[in-house]
């Protein structure tokens, strides 16, 4: 894609460096200048009154934790809108898991809608023709058309929100408009900006206080959802009361922020007890609470555990679809030196990094599924140029995936990997290169075949963003990494991911022979119906769906332990950096004898045997093994003529659900 450099009618510069900076009226202002567009933007998308609120609060509260990480050059609406655009599709999904597994949760309020985005207040049959129309169209070609004909961006700007090509934005539209012109309106543009967006609800800040007020002095558990716990507050609760005396300390400063959110008169900053007697902190508690303590993802002064504050640096990196970086390497590196890198990094899990001290450049795009990579060696006094391509490349574990493939680490989610290999120890205030930060250093069990007992891990208390991570072997420095100058930023530069290998060169090729597919294919090329989990930790999406059909490439897992793989499948789920990987494979008959696809070499200690009871499996006994400093965790069993694993950035508890979710 190419880069977006303008919006129409966006806030002045000055107001976004000041929000980026910390000011939170500035952030107020900022919400207040995009509110009507992007209500409108999630009324057209869920077509549910009742629901609109609710998801907007989730959608600003997830973009004031993303906030730190905006680039300078990011356009301010394109990522509110595409902040916005997500939770939309957090709570189709949702809403979708609630109708196929009804009896998995409670049941909604007497009177509230649980359909998705099709069931409007009138029956279909009843609606006028058009919106009978724009009800059957996908989400992403509604937001396509209230971006570019009524709010007036450019097809590349909505091409960034959804996350594709520009030119399939342009033919999206083109389709879309096509068919709601064959309706009763030829002017689609004047019908969408008619439509009547629901009224923001006079609680609508108060119940938001609510929640964050509560949050301050009860933190939620690590996987705690906005959208989820707004949905059971408005399930639970039809009038939320005034927060009161509970907004506590901070509610002086609350004050910026109702002149700009809710146009509050305005009364002397200090005054925080008149505030609170003259009933107007209803509305000044909100926003601030929000902004200052809300979803941004700041810890406690207390301290965090590391692999909470794993999650909310996942929370935090997600915000920004790439990710760009320097990067400084010592201890154990090829060259046997220091050595220093430029870091690109994508929300697909794409990987670019190219040295600039020493000849080594290696990359995946996960879109291809081709990983290559190119550095000098030395052999016996004499240097030679290396050049390596892997295609074909599989969504996850355990048939590789990734640039690891190449012996490339991602030393953005080892950060993440080192913070939940730690678990409830907790962090620390500290200082890392001038920056204020948060550090935990802590013991470890060796995992197998590694000397590593120690991890140190520093992550900006600002931003969120990884800092440094160091490994040890008593007092020995095994591995660090340090990293600078991580910044957010909307759009993907064009073919940042393709390397170019050096003419002349010959590359050590290989083919792990998996195909980039679309979901709906997938039966017809691996010959049953592949499971797919119903339910998934907070946040994560699918990405990537690959297939090996057949015998192809009469590869196995364990090492070659395992029989020949047939009809392979391969999902990739991601979350900013974290990833969960599940995969089906034909198990070869009764006969055949299967051993942990992983071949992990962990401890008995590690790893555990649990009957799965639930789901399309649930007659299987799966092998579990825990997260080590190593490896993430993973699961994987046997039913029904096929075997199947589950493996990520998750706790083996979280991948035992997906698995049992698995239909």
């Amino acid at each position: 894609m190419g880069i977006v450099a303008s919006e129409p009618n966006g806030v002045a510069p000055f107001v976004v460096r000041r929000a980026r900076s910390g000011d939170d009226g500035a952030f107020a202002q900022l919400l207040e200048h995009y509110d009507p567009r992007v209500r409108a933007l999630v009324a057209l998308l869920l077509d549910d009154p009742e629901a609109t609120d609710r998801v907007l609060r989730a959608a600003y509260l997830r973009a004031y934790r993303s906030l730190p990480l905006l680039g300078r050059d990011e356009v301010p609406g394109i990522w509110l809108y595409r902040t916005t655009y997500r939770t939309c599709l957090d709570e189709l999904r949702r809403l979708d898991r609630r109708r196929r597994h009804p009896t998995a949760r409670r049941q909604r309020r007497p009177g509230t809608s649980g359909g998705a985005a099709t069931d409007a207040v009138a029956p279909a049959d009843e609606r006028p023709a058009f919106e009978r129309v724009l009800a059957g169209i996908p989400a992403d070609q509604r937001a396509a058309l209230q971006m570019v004909d009524v709010d007036g961006f450019e097809p590349a700007a909505a091409a960034a929100v959804l996350d594709l090509a520009p030119e399939k934005v342009a033919a999206l539209l083109e389709t879309t408009r096509g068919a709601l012109v064959a309706s009763d309106r030829t002017d689609v543009a004047a019908a969408l900006a008619e439509r009547p967006v629901p009224p923001r609800d006079d609680a609508f800040w108060a119940r938001l206080g609510e929640l964050l007020i509560a949050e301050r002095e009860a933190p939620a558990a690590p996987t705690f959802d906005p959208l989820e716990r707004l949905a059971d507050h408005a399930a639970g609760s039809a009038d939320a009361g005034a927060p009161g005396d509970a907004a506590g300390a901070g509610a002086a400063e609350m004050l910026g922020l109702a002149r700009h959110a809710d146009r509050v008169r305005p009364k002397p900053n200090r005054r925080r007890q008149a505030l609170i007697a003259s009933g107007v902190i209803v509305v000044v508690a909100i926003l601030t609470v929000a902004t200052l303590i809300g979803l941004s993802g700041r810890p406690p002064d207390r301290g965090t555990t590391g692999a909470a504050m794993a999650d909310r640096v996942a929370e935090a990196l997600a915000g920004s679809p790439y990710l760009t970086g320097r990067l400084t390497v010592s201890g154990a590196t090829p060259s046997g030196r220091t050595e220093h890198y430029v870091m690109t990094w994508s929300s697909d899990g794409s990987l670019r990094r190219q040295g600039t001290d020493v000849y080594s450049d290696a990359s995946y795009d996960a879109q291809t599924g081709v990983a290559r990579a190119v550095k000098e060696t030395a052999v016996a006094s004499q240097t030679a140029i290396d050049v390596a391509e892997l295609v074909g490349v599989a969504a996850g574990p355990p048939d590789g995936g990734g640039v690891a493939a190449l012996g490339v680490d991602d030393e953005v989610g080892d950060a993440l990997r080192a913070l939940r290999s730690v678990g409830s120890v907790r962090m620390h205030k500290d200082t890392v290169a001038g920056r204020a930060a948060w550090t935990i250093d802590a013991p470890l069990t060796p995992a197998a075949g590694s000397s590593v007992d120690r991890v140190r891990v520093s992550v900006d208390q600002l931003d969120l963003a990884p800092l440094a991570v160091t490994r040890y072997a008593g007092d020995r420095v095994v591995r660090a990494a340090r990293f600078e100058g991580l910044q957010g930023q909307s759009v993907v530069p064009p073919a940042i991911f393709d390397l170019s290998l050096p003419a002349g060169r010959t590359p050590a090729r290989a083919d792990a022979g998996f195909q980039r597919v679309t979901l709906a294919a997938v039966r017809n090329l691996i010959g049953y119906d592949a499971p797919t989990p119903a339910w998934l930790p907070r946040g994560f999406e699918l990405r990537l769906v690959t297939v090996r059909p057949g015998g192809s490439g009469a590869q196995s897992t364990a090492g070659g332990a395992n029989p020949p793989d047939r009809d392979v499948v391969s999902f990739g789920y991601r979350h900013g950096p974290d990833q969960v990987t599940v995969t089906v494979r034909r198990d070869g008959g009764n006969a055949a004898r299967w051993a942990d696809p992983f071949g992990t070499a962990s401890s008995a200690a590690g790893r555990s045997r649990q009957l799965l009871g639930l789901g399309r499996f649930h007659a299987a006994t799966v092998e579990r093994v825990a997260a080590d400093a190593e490896s993430s965790a993973h699961l994987w069993g046997r039913d029904g003529g096929l075997v199947f694993t589950v493996s990520g950035d998750r706790t083996v508890a979280e991948l035992t659900r997906v698995a049992g979710s698995l239909g």
